[in-house]
């Protein structure tokens, strides 16, 4: 039996869920009624090869497109369902990969890329699925206002001992020159904002040294948000 939402944001995700599985319908007729079309031309005695060799190159281009459009579907999806429930395991490497892929485009814009960078367990916390991912994405947006074009920005989890587990954000591609363009994420303008709403979900912020930039550290196992 489907629970009814409670929350603003269990409605917004309960719909968003249910657009993108809709979403994910449309595309696989897309994708077959293209596949059929490329059947079609392959069997045709009618069309020249000429023409048949330009609409086999834009129906492989409706094929990439399509398949494109269905992992965003799927990862719309997953995020969608971040809102499920309010406290609940959450697996930090999932999460990082997640974040990594929502903020893609923000980064792209920026000429940055943006790594998802796994532990090789897993490592898990109990908190607020949808507030964590807000709050690494806000980190990457923050990010964003002091690395320069042309690096990459690795995110991932690690174990940090005395029960804690942190979020770390590095770069990669780093030399002399671009280290002196980064001024650092306390540099940010949402900075002290960013801490707070951190706070609130029981976590830290941590400056490190370059090539590391911060470090977003949670107690391990106890329940947050």
């Amino acid at each position: 039996m489907t629970r009814e939402p409670k929350t603003e944001a269990q409605f917004m995700g309960r719909i968003t869920a249910s657009v993108a599985h809709e979403m994910r319908n449309v595309l696989a007729i897309i994708k077959e009624s293209a596949g059929l079309i490329q059947d079609l031309l392959e069997i045709s005695t009618d069309t020249s090869p000429k023409t048949k060799e330009k609409f086999g190159r834009t129906l492989s281009k409706v094929q990439q497109q399509v398949e494109r459009g269905v992992h965003l579907a799927t990862r719309l999806n997953q995020f969608a369902h971040s809102s499920d429930e309010p406290v609940t395991g959450v697996d930090l490497n999932d999460t990082a990969d997640q974040v990594a892929f929502l903020a893609q485009r923000l980064a792209k814009l920026k000429g940055i890329s943006l790594l998802a960078v796994p532990a090789e367990q897993p490592v898990i916390i109990t908190s607020d699925p949808l507030k964590i991912q807000m709050l690494l994405y806000l980190c990457i947006a923050s990010l964003l206002e002091v690395v320069g074009p042309g690096l990459t920005i690795g995110i991932g989890p690690r174990t940090a001992g005395d029960s804690r587990v942190a979020i770390g954000f590095h770069l990669t591609g780093i030399d002399e020159t671009t280290k002196a363009e980064c001024s650092g994420p306390d540099g940010a303008e949402n900075w002290a904002a960013l801490k707070e709403f951190a706070a609130g979900l029981g976590a830290e912020l941590e400056v490190k040294a370059l090539p590391a930039l911060f470090e977003v550290v949670f107690a391990s196992g106890s329940r947050h948000g």
